[in-house]
């Protein structure tokens, strides 16, 4: 998995992911870019990726060293749980999920997130909690342009244009030493990244061990909408930005191979024609 700063400067930053959890490292490096805590994230995607995690860490201060934000976005978010614990980290306040391949009819509502800097609790309600977060969230599609306001962030995932219904990921297999597997065969990390398209194990095989890690093996929560006519979507993201007439602070932009969500023939394409929307739409 990477993270690479395509652009950065006084106006904006950018930023290109493999899978989508690590737009949380993305997002706590570029907080000193913004003038206050109260932001709007609007996230292109065909999921919400707004699934509660199951935590076996609390969720780290944002001045934590980079070492351990790597560890807990790794080892304990992942591709379909990373938005709730970005508002618990205060990364944003308000969030608009735009779904491109079906219009969704438009929804607003408030949500509580209530959480614990002790243990690794995190819950989210739809009524007011004693000590809860508010986070406002609207979904629908790319009419929403007109409720972005304020300072805000760009979230793109790939598959947003061409969505794979039949997951074509990458399994990887590692073959590791005895004391590894007795150190690392433990109940969190068997639990890490079992829902939401993802699922690592530790197992022996005729004396030898080996750690294996099954991306994407299942669709995810969301209904996928397969539609191969991606340039219309990409015109419709142009449209999209330009009635937005202030740039955002931070633009993310994910790639979702790995995990199978964006088919590998179409991938090099969509984030070359993307990239180029972006730059043209911010004179860079």
């Amino acid at each position: 998995m990477s993270i690479q700063q395509i652009f950065n400067d006084s106006r904006l930053m950018i930023y290109t992911i493999d899978e989508h959890h690590e737009a949380y490292l993305a997002w706590a490096n570029s907080l000193s870019g913004f003038s206050n805590n109260k932001r709007m994230l609007v996230h292109i995607d065909e999921h919400a990726d707004f699934g509660c995690p199951y935590l076996t860490e609390p969720i780290p201060n944002n001045d934590e060293s980079i070492e351990t934000l790597k560890k807990f976005v790794y080892r304990q978010l992942t591709i379909g749980t990373f938005l709730i614990p970005s508002a618990a980290a205060l990364f944003y306040s308000e969030l608009i999920w735009i779904k491109p391949s079906r219009k969704l009819r438009y929804k607003k509502e408030h949500l509580y997130l209530q959480k614990s800097s002790e243990f690794p609790y995190l819950n989210k309600s739809n009524i007011p909690i004693e000590a809860s977060q508010e986070i406002c969230y609207q979904t629908g599609g790319w009419e929403l342009s007109s409720h972005v306001s304020g300072e805000w962030m760009l979230d793109i995932c790939l598959d947003a244009f061409i969505c794979n219904s039949n997951l074509d990921h990458d399994p990887f297999i590692l073959e590791i030493s005895e004391s590894q597997f007795r150190t690392l065969n433990l109940f969190e990390l068997n639990m890490w990244n079992l829902r939401y398209g993802s699922a690592a194990t530790f197992f022996e095989l005729d004396r030898r061990y080996y750690f294996r890690l099954d991306v994407g093996t299942w669709s995810g929560p969301e209904k996928i909408v397969r539609n191969f006519n991606y340039i219309d979507k990409l015109k419709k993201l142009e449209e999209f930005l330009l009635v937005i007439r202030h740039a955002p602070k931070v633009i993310t932009l994910s790639r979702s191979i790995k995990s199978g969500y964006t088919p590998r023939n179409v991938a090099g394409d969509l984030e070359r024609a993307i990239t180029d929307i972006i730059f043209k739409r911010y004179g860079i």
